[in-house]
């Protein structure tokens, strides 16, 4: 019985090392092997709103500087106002008209609440295609703005204008002549916030009335933001009979505008809708003058005055500036100083336009 357990031990103590010799080289295997066979987890991609965030960041860290730069400016000469006299009149004065204005920039540089973001203008390639209903509200909504000048006092003169360059607004001097040396207000429906503008460069003063002497009226606001609709591209001919559409904000059709009314109301910063009217060129005056006239059909009133007449192509035929009606007759007779003068003009600033092909809808 004394060796039937003596064997029977060595069986147990050999099953044993056996066991652990089998461990010990899986062991071995796994930890000499396995760091060779690891792959590593891919990293998580970003999802693409997080990927874009930090350009749209910059862009709004941009705007809020350039705004707390204005505002430190501002505080900085009430400041200075304040070291001197402040029981002097004039200095009360001066120190009254900087806290509006300060208080009026913060109020411009409050984003609105609701805003349409017209889509950026489309390319129209050599120009000589006829665009579509909707790819010309479009571009005419981008590239047509809403100008409020004020004149002194509670005044403000309401226009239309068009962009022509990075920062640069066209419009009809008589629109902002009296806000020279004052900030305006330009809105356009590419943009989250009003811009602050000022008049750059007035024409020539006008002699007489528009209608018995024609003469350029033109003026080119620098505005303090960028604007990201393209400039409109000229037409390379104007003739009568050509389809024409004019754009702006006359005052008769965006009094009924929601948007105008709060802004009127001071209850928000909106934008009214562009309106559109379409008609035809009746005739084009004074062609060998330096001031060439197209009379048309399409509906203008105040407002919009300074805003584009543009061809089925959405090239540019010329800037909406006066109508005249005749004592005895109904309806008003339009007019748009014609693209040749605005090319002279824009020109004389450095600033050129390009000259698109024929336009197709002009064939007829």
């Amino acid at each position: 019985m004394a060796r039937g357990r003596r064997g029977f031990g060595v069986w147990i103590l050999l099953l044993a090392l056996l066991v652990f010799g089998l461990a010990g080289a899986a062991a071995w295997w796994l930890f000499t092997r396995l760091p060779e066979m690891t792959v590593a987890a891919p990293e998580p991609a970003l999802p693409d709103a997080l990927m874009k965030a930090p350009a749209v960041l910059q862009n709004e860290i941009a705007t809020l500087k350039q705004s707390n730069d204005r505002l430190a400016a501002g505080i900085a000469e009430a400041e200075t106002l304040l070291k001197g006299d402040v029981c002097d009149p004039k200095r009360q004065a001066e120190l009254d008209t900087l806290l509006q204005k300060i208080e009026f920039g913060a109020h411009l540089e409050t984003p609105p609440s609701k805003i349409e973001t017209a889509a950026k203008a489309p390319a129209t390639g050599d120009g000589s295609a006829v665009l579509r209903n909707e790819a010309l509200v479009q571009q005419l909504k981008a590239q047509t703005v809403f100008i409020l000048a004020p004149t002194g006092g509670e005044d403000v003169m309401l226009g239309s204008g068009m962009v022509v360059g990075p920062g640069l607004v066209l419009t009809n001097r008589h629109v902002v002549a009296g806000s020279v040396g004052r900030d305006l207000v330009v809105m356009a429906s590419t943009e989250a916030h009003p811009l602050l503008g000022r008049v750059k460069v007035l024409s020539a003063e006008p002699i007489g009335n528009a209608g018995d002497n024609y003469s350029d009226d033109f003026a080119l606001i620098s505005v303090s933001g960028p604007l990201s609709a393209p400039p409109l591209a000229m037409a390379s001919a104007v003739q009568p009979l050509d389809p024409v559409i004019a754009a702006g904000f006359p005052a008769n059709v965006i009094s009924a505008d929601k948007q105008f009314q709060d802004l009127r109301a001071g209850r928000a910063v909106g934008m009214p809708q562009v309106v559109l009217s379409r008609g035809d060129v009746r005739v084009v005056e004074n062609q060998g003058g330096p001031t060439p006239v197209v009379a048309h059909t399409a509906d203008i009133a105040e407002g919009n005055s300074g805003g584009p007449l543009v061809n089925a192509c959405g090239q540019l035929v010329g800037i909406n500036t006066f109508g005249i009606r005749i004592p005895g007759q109904n309806g008003m007779s339009n007019f748009a100083i014609g693209n040749g003068a605005i090319d002279r003009f824009l020109k004389s600033q450095n600033v050129a336009l390009e000259t698109g092909g024929t336009c197709s809808a002009d064939r007829i």
